[in-house]
């Protein structure tokens, strides 16, 4: 008996690397609709990275690196058992994680996506915090792709898994991979798109070719889920935006309370890139001076929430 009580705590231990607190409790009770034996299913798979994160660990020292990793992971981990996932496993700082699985769930690709929006936010909140204590600047990308893999234990007899293979998974890393190339901050496939697209502002961006395809794959970018959160008025000011050292003179196109959309802006100035901002002219009775975050581009146009206003500026936004 104490053997079986030391083998089942072990086991519980194993699989709670993977399954939130509810779903391991769900896999113990020997639920039917639970598949942990290998099988092929239809997931959902996201794969988020930071980006040029070897290049930033090549700055801090390896305690400093590892104290980074482990806040943002565990926060990461966080969010995908808060939305119904399982996480894979960790590459690095590379999260996977899966949707619908172990058991069914008819909203897999709803809460995946939901996943990398909060992804998203909570990478922004860390990168300010990061970026104050050393010094450094991250950037977090996710790709999603919804299709049919093989799911369950799988490896070696000295070691076992819980994991997910076959296309589907490659094409979620690709994604993943060219979210810099496209300035977007999640990109989805075809496939999940036909799932989320009633829900979710997206943007077309056209087709990529992936390896072991016969054709190219259509793919879309997320927006933000508060980009119409506030009603939002024209608006055809100078704005002034400084960044990286950088000052550059844009045309805005309206704003909002929670921050604006501005037009001719610098191609490197990417999703998630911190800008300072001046506006002035045309219905703008005084100058507004604000902090903000790039959310979105579309060609030369961007979209910004403000993290910080000035105290004068604000009643001019409200």
């Amino acid at each position: 008996m104490a053997e079986n009580f030391v083998r089942e705590q072990r086991e519980k231990r194993r699989l709670s690397r993977f399954f939130s607190p509810d779903v391991l409790r769900a896999v113990v009770r020997g639920r039917e609709s639970a598949s942990l034996g290998s099988s092929r299913r239809l997931v959902t798979v996201l794969f988020s990275d930071l980006r040029g994160f070897t290049s930033i660990s090549e700055k801090l020292e390896p305690e400093q690196v590892t104290e980074m990793l482990r806040e943002y992971l565990t926060e990461m981990t966080r969010i995908v058992f808060k939305h119904g996932g399982t996480v894979d496993k960790y590459i690095g700082d590379c999260v996977m994680a899966l949707y619908n699985v172990p058991f069914e769930d008819p909203e897999h690709a709803v809460k995946a996506v939901r996943t990398g929006l909060e992804f998203q936010e909570r990478t922004l909140a860390a990168a300010a915090r990061w970026e104050a204590k050393y010094g450094v600047v991250i950037r977090n990308g996710v790709g999603i792709n919804t299709g049919e893999a093989i799911v369950g234990t799988l490896g070696s007899e000295q070691r076992l898994e819980y994991t997910a293979i076959g296309d589907t998974v490659n094409l979620a890393a690709r994604l993943e991979s060219i979210t810099k190339d496209y300035g977007a901050s999640i990109i989805i496939s075809e496939s999940t798109y036909e799932h989320v697209k009633a829900l979710f502002p997206t943007r077309a961006l056209g087709a990529v070719t992936v390896k072991g395809k016969t054709r190219p794959v259509e793919i879309y970018a997320v927006l933000p889920s508060d980009i119409r959160k506030h009603t939002r008025a024209v608006l055809d000011a100078a704005a002034t935006l400084t960044a990286g050292g950088r000052v550059c003179e844009v045309r805005t196109r309206d704003i909002s309370e929670g921050g604006l959309a501005l037009a001719g802006v610098p191609d490197e100035w990417t999703v998630g890139s911190r800008i300072q901002i001046r506006l002035e002219g045309g219905e703008l009775p005084n100058p507004i001076v604000a902090e903000g975050t790039i959310v979105w581009r579309r060609g030369s146009g961007a979209g910004v929430t403000f993290t910080a206003l000035d105290a004068e500026s604000a009643p001019a936004v409200a």
